[in-house]
């Protein structure tokens, strides 16, 4: 299931539906919300670019947002894929008041999402009940 309201504690859901946007030229942009819960920890979400029509597509930059149940402070989350955090390490001690937003990188469009996952993972999240909403920006040309 890719999207709803309903979420299991302890994962994530996609929260309403991907937002497409048409910028200059031929570029566009998809914005995907994921809504993620705790019940003292956030299992692994995969998230596959083929699901959610971006795959071929940059991940741009990742919003995280604190819920109105806040999470731990100083958080970690990482973006694996295979064996590398595609997000170098820039989504380490979150905030768990505050809208934080990181750019990913290595090319000036961001990080290539080719046919495989990327795994979404949390530490040092302990709060119960939390909630994070993070916004996954993708861009392409």
């Amino acid at each position: 299931m890719l999207s709803g309201s309903l979420f299991a504690a302890g994962s994530c859901v996609q929260r309403g539906e991907t937002d497409y946007v048409g910028v200059m030229g031929n570029t566009q942009r998809a914005y995907i919300t994921l809504r993620c819960t705790g019940d003292g920890t956030i299992a692994a979400y995969t998230f596959n670019p083929a699901s959610f029509r971006v795959r071929g597509w940059y991940l741009y930059n990742i919003t995280t947002n604190p819920g109105t149940s806040a999470p731990t402070a100083s958080y970690d989350i990482t973006l694996m894929v295979g064996d590398e955090d595609i997000a170098g390490g820039l989504l380490a001690n979150r905030s768990a008041t505050v809208n934080e937003t990181v750019v990913i990188a290595p090319t000036t469009l961001g990080y290539h999402m080719m046919d495989g996952s990327m795994v979404i993972t949390f530490a040092a999240e302990t709060a119960n009940p939390s909630t994070i909403d993070m916004t996954l920006r993708f861009t392409v040309n």
